[in-house]
């Protein structure tokens, strides 16, 4: 018989594996920390799995799921955590098969014990190659720093912005992306200034919105809205992020 907290343990590395391929299938940026809370609360729910009736696991496995993806890659719109559950669902079901199949051949050679402790290490082996490939993707995606150039009551700015892909922050009103610019390079803001809702990796955020004067990326004329963040931030060591639609 399995050890409940190796059956926890082989699930919960299985899990961040899954979830792991689920976030390089979608090419969704998923921070390790939500992909071990994920994988944490999948072992969770497998160690209770052993202590229910199984149709109430098999009634709960639903929800659990659905949990696990929203805490990894949040909602992002119904059609993104649908698409994102989806996925998860087809890589369990592969990784399954192949577990099974690997636990029953190695099962008769060395015990069920034993193979639980070997598909935990071949698992552990194969989580840390995705985690190595996804970090290998994200340094090739990472494109080189940009000058920024702008005007703002009567002053000249001049800053290096860092290009992020992912970001896809816009204003609702006028439509226009919106660069993200930490709070000392412009600690003065106008009164009551119009606000933009950000979601961050430090959390979400009402930030007041700046329309500076000429705008240039590189030399190149640009039409964007500047949001100024509450206090000093990095963004990749730079003090400005520029959103995807300005790349």
């Amino acid at each position: 018989m399995i050890y409940a907290d190796l059956y926890m343990l082989l699930n919960g590395v299985c899990d961040a594996l899954v979830l792991c391929l689920t976030s390089l299938i979608l090419r969704r940026r998923a921070s390790k920390t939500r992909i071990a809370a994920g994988a944490a609360l999948g072992g969770a729910f497998a160690m209770l799995s052993l202590f229910i009736p199984r149709a109430l696991s098999l009634v709960l496995s639903f929800p659990a799921a659905f949990l696990m993806v929203w805490v990894v890659f949040s909602f992002g719109g119904i059609r993104k955590y649908l698409s994102a559950v989806l996925v998860f669902y087809l890589d369990s079901f592969f990784l399954s098969g192949a577990v099974q199949f690997l636990s029953a051949w190695i099962g008769e050679k060395a015990g069920e014990t034993l193979s639980s402790v070997v598909l935990v290490a071949c698992l552990s082996a194969a989580l840390f190659a995705a985690l190595l490939f996804d970090e290998i993707l994200k340094r090739r995606a990472r494109l080189p720093p940009v000058k920024l150039k702008f005007s703002y009551c009567g002053a000249g700015y001049e800053v290096l912005a860092f290009p992020d892909t992912g970001n896809l922050l816009t204003d609702a009103r006028s439509g226009l992306p919106v660069i993200l610019l930490s709070a000392e390079v412009l600690p003065f803001l106008p009164v009551s200034p119009p606000f933009v809702n950000a979601s961050t990796a430090a959390g979400k955020a009402r930030l007041p919105l700046v329309c500076a004067g000429e705008m240039t990326l590189d030399g190149k004329a640009i039409e964007a809205l500047i949001a100024v963040c509450p206090e000093k931030c990095s963004f990749g060591g730079l003090p400005a992020l520029l959103p995807a639609a300005l790349l």
